[in-house]
């Protein structure tokens, strides 16, 4: 079952009507990391932030993409 947090992005986001199963890694005040299963079998992160979260993937792809470190992929953001 799709956590709360994400319920209200399934327009937004194509891929969660591909999970099939959902996973807790972490839950904080300001954020929600859970790893996913998709029906073709490979594995996800997706991370929840609060609006206080809302710059993260921004500075992500600014600061640390150019320095072309090995760095997990961001595929979408909303």
């Amino acid at each position: 079952m799709i956590p709360t947090c994400f319920s209200d992005y399934y327009s937004m986001i194509p891929l969660l009507n591909e999970v099939t199963e959902w996973s807790l890694l972490r839950k904080w005040a300001l954020s929600e990391v859970y790893r996913v299963k998709l029906a073709t079998g490979e594995t996800r992160i997706i991370k929840w932030g609060g609006s206080e979260m809302a710059r993260e993937a921004g500075i992500y792809r600014d600061l640390v993409h150019p320095l072309q470190l090995k760095a997990p992929q961001i595929f979408e953001f909303v």
